[in-house]
């Protein structure tokens, strides 16, 4: 009989990689993310391959590019049919699987839940969360009403007042904490035990960040969140924040990273006092994206594809693995058939990433990898590739086209752009993501094609029924 695995993935929401003090960063916020990383594989050259969530997690679940399929409803991605997640696989041969979260965007509705005995994202069957009459009202008026309508703005201000009074003085946060979500996952692992897959997401990196704080401290957090986060992006282009400002915004940030890496630690002394077993156990760490802080003139994170944002950590720990931190570039998309590969199972045909399994066990011996990145918000595309020296960006919108090329051994922080310098170097990598957009404009036709054959023999079947 085949030897089965625990297999833990926690990904942590918002992680910039260069805020861990593994990753080199002033502060000493994360000793238990730094002491996994000692003890297990640190891929130092991590990337995603989509800058926000709904970009990002189909490249972890399902080894494939976010924009390869036509399933996008309002810039969200829906994990449809034609992407198998590893869970299913895992599933397939015997495993237990869970996940918690309370991220929408990675909720039942989207296709996330496929695979998984037990599913629980806090969000309604509908894809709505739990709500209020305001709440209900206001998507109700939404359905019926254009944005310009007077009702439609005076309902928004009403819920918006309600939103900022529950932060200001219930001090409720608009997701599940990291307490609480392992709270869940403990109680269905004491009881499971051995054989299982477990997903642990975490939202507390999340805007607003509310670390636990005095009250008076919590209060004015929460104003400077709505001052220079929420204002700003709701007027469509940020204002010029300022250096206290900023500096304040990233100390909460690193307070909530702080809480995190606390919560983690709890998680894992929590598995030792159950008596799951270690050596039989892969710990896996990354996060979806980075975080921003006016690095490019904007906070948060969204449709822009530099490496504040793509960077991410990726830690895999078990005692049979090599304390190795490797610099090789690698990406999401390699993560499921990694998983595969250390619990023995064959990678699926329909995987794109490779396992990293050899990077483990031969650093010196692999090559270095390409890394593409994209998205799709609202009526603009964007791409980029970051090979071991350069990085291309193109961007597709009304405007037209925009190339940006950065010499990462020179400006790591992608802020020369080099393209019309460079133009040897630019006609090479806009070929090669030109390639990239083919293969997916194929996936996508055929995608298209089958749906509306589906749609033709299902409309054939009920006609010959009636």
């Amino acid at each position: 009989m085949k030897k089965m695995y625990n297999i833990i993935l926690i990904t942590i929401d918002c992680l910039r990689a260069d805020h861990l003090s593994c990753f080199g960063y002033k502060k000493t916020l994360t000793p238990n993310i730094d002491k996994l990383a000692e003890g297990g594989v640190l891929f130092h050259n991590a990337f995603s391959n989509g800058p926000y969530t709904a970009m990002s997690f189909p490249s972890i679940f399902t080894s494939t590019y976010p924009l390869m399929y036509p399933h996008i409803l309002e810039n969200d991605l829906f994990l449809s049919d034609e992407r198998t997640s590893f869970v299913q696989i895992l599933k397939k041969h015997g495993y237990k699987t869970a996940a918690f979260h309370s991220n929408p965007h990675l909720s039942a509705y989207f296709g996330y839940g496929k695979g998984f005995d037990v599913f629980k994202d806090h969000v309604l069957k509908d894809g709505i969360q739990p709500s209020n009459l305001t709440s209900k009202v206001k998507e109700k008026i939404k359905s019926k009403y254009s944005k310009n309508r007077r009702i439609y703005s005076i309902l928004k201000k009403l819920y918006s007042s309600r939103y900022w009074f529950k932060l200001y003085f219930q001090r409720t946060r608009p997701y599940i904490g990291a307490h609480d979500i392992n709270r869940e996952a403990l109680e269905w692992i004491s009881k499971t035990r051995k054989n299982f897959f477990v997903w642990l997401h975490y939202m507390d990196l999340h805007v607003p960040y509310l670390p636990p704080q005095p009250f008076l401290s919590h209060i004015r957090s929460v104003w400077l969140q709505k001052k220079t986060i929420y204002k700003n992006k709701s007027k469509g282009s940020l204002q010029e924040v300022s250096t206290k400002d900023l500096k304040h915004l990233v100390n909460l940030y690193d307070r909530a990273l702080s809480y995190v890496d606390y919560e983690l630690g709890v998680f894992l002394e929590c598995l030792k006092d159950f008596g799951i077993d270690v050596d039989n156990t892969f710990i896996i760490v990354t996060s979806d994206h980075g975080e921003e802080f006016m690095e490019h003139g904007d906070l948060g994170h969204l449709n822009k594809l530099y490496d504040e944002l793509l960077h991410v950590p990726l830690i895999i720990a078990n005692p049979s693995l090599p304390r190795e931190k490797i610099d090789n570039q690698v990406g999401h998309i390699d993560l499921a058939p990694t998983i595969m590969d250390l619990v023995g199972l064959k990678k699926e045909p329909f995987f794109l990433g490779s396992s990293l399994v050899p990077y483990m066990k031969f650093p010196e011996k692999t090559e270095e990898k390409n890394i593409i990145s994209e998205y799709w918000y609202k009526n603009e595309i964007g791409y980029s590739l970051r090979t071991k020296g350069w990085k291309l960006i193109i961007t597709f919108n009304k405007i037209g086209i925009k190339k940006e090329l950065y010499d990462l051994n020179n400006d790591p922080r992608e802020q020369i752009n080099m393209a019309e310098y460079e133009e040897m170097i630019t006609k090479k990598l806009v070929r090669y993501i030109k390639k990239h957009i083919a293969m997916e404009k194929k996936c996508f036709e055929a995608s298209s094609k089958k749906k509306r054959l589906l749609r033709k023999i299902r409309n054939l079947k009920m006609k010959m029924k009636s």
